[in-house]
């Protein structure tokens, strides 16, 4: 068993224009995790990602805000409480455009996207 406790996890943030933050909280550089990857992403008003898509699978659950997803053209609200599954391949972004933090926990099934965020994404704390 492992406990990670969010708030010690090391910090990483994008790079301009699409700044934003997360933190990897379990993966196999965390705790040898094998089949999966979570972690926890912070958007601050008016932060958004490019449109990208991992090979596998991505589930996020909104844990504070509001947001507005854009995948394959279709655009949706999502707010504290939702869950969004994402299909491998399929082209998403997210956006904030409210006025407070927009925050989520995302799960990669299989593990791997964590990784360019380790390699491109400037480490904090």
């Amino acid at each position: 068993m492992s406990i990670i406790e969010a708030d010690k996890a090391v910090v990483y943030e994008a790079p301009m224009p699409y700044k934003r933050r997360a933190r990897i909280l379990v993966d196999k550089e965390t705790v040898g995790a094998k089949n999966l990857a979570l972690g926890i992403a912070f958007y601050e008003p008016g932060e958004k990602a490019d449109f990208h898509t991992h090979d596998g699978e991505e589930t996020m659950y909104v844990l504070q805000g509001q947001a507005i997803i854009t995948v394959n053209e279709k655009k949706c609200v999502v707010k504290k409480g939702t869950t969004i599954y994402i299909s491998p391949g399929e082209q998403h972004m997210l956006e904030n455009p409210g006025r407070e933090t927009f925050c989520f926990l995302f799960i990669f099934t299989p593990p791997g996207p964590e990784r360019g965020i380790r390699k491109t994404w400037r480490q904090l704390l």
